[in-house]
């Protein structure tokens, strides 16, 4: 009887070290993740999309008082299971050399109507215009979703205006779009902090995506197995997988 305790105890002992061990690297695992996507987003913030050759820094961005003025662009002659997503299968010899077709660099389309009714949409087709691999990641966020389709908005700007008008905002001719423009960083950087105090999970990571845009290429967010972003997500992955972490509690949503 004595071994039978004493089996069954060193079972159990063995059974609660491995878990408290899962755990420990489930968090660092957790916390690796969350830093890179913290760097990440703030080199999106740090003109990763263009930098304005004599523009001010971000610091003196984030304090350029601009006008509230509704401004119209001027027309531009042309328990620990996660699953990884993989959109596009590809073998690993090819995700380790991504191979990027060339952006389109010109001047972008500009949304106007669908800036006021779907922000998040007009972002996407704005991705797809430069030929930018971000535009199958952005989640279709519902219209009534204020958060989502806001930050999207000042996204799609701040790429506009920079794509659009480079060296030419700053100039007197084109000051207009220069106020628009920072108008739009100011929201953009007050929404992406707010974004980034929010706790690990699927709502998170599904914001975080719309900053993709400003990332040079997928090797920014992928894996050496070919899969991106394998973070909680309410819109990409397996939705039965979804569902069970869900209901089990091993995921956070």
């Amino acid at each position: 009887m004595s071994k039978r305790i004493f089996w069954g105890l060193s079972v159990l002992i063995i059974l609660i070290v491995g878990g408290a061990i899962f755990l420990v690297i489930k968090n660092q695992a957790e916390i690796r993740e969350l830093k890179r996507q913290l760097a990440e987003g703030e080199q999106g913030h740090s003109h990763a999309d263009g930098t304005l050759h004599h523009g001010p820094s971000d610091e003196d961005e984030s304090s350029t008082d601009v006008s509230n003025d509704d401004v119209r662009p001027a027309k531009i002659a042309k328990s620990g299971y996660v699953p990884k997503i993989n959109p596009d299968p590809v073998s690993k010899e090819e995700a380790r050399k991504p191979k990027l077709k060339k952006l389109y660099t010109g001047p972008l389309t500009f949304h106007e109507e669908l800036l006021k009714t779907n922000p998040v949409k007009a972002l996407r087709l704005q991705q797809e215009e430069r030929g930018h691999w971000s535009a199958a990641w952005i989640p279709p966020f519902p219209p009534d979703d204020t958060e989502a389709q806001e930050f999207a908005r000042v996204v799609y700007l701040r790429k506009y205006y920079i794509q659009t008008y480079g060296d030419l905002l700053e100039t007197p001719e084109y000051g207009k779009e220069t106020k628009a423009f920072y108008k739009a960083l100011a929201i953009s950087k007050q929404m992406f902090d707010t974004i980034m105090s929010y706790p690990y999970g699927a709502r998170k990571y599904d914001l975080m995506k719309l900053t993709w845009p400003s990332l040079s290429d997928t090797v920014s967010v992928s894996y050496s197995d070919g899969t991106v972003d394998a973070n909680p997500s309410e819109y990409f992955g397996d939705p039965e997988v979804r569902a069970f972490a869900k209901q089990a509690g091993t995921w956070d949503y």
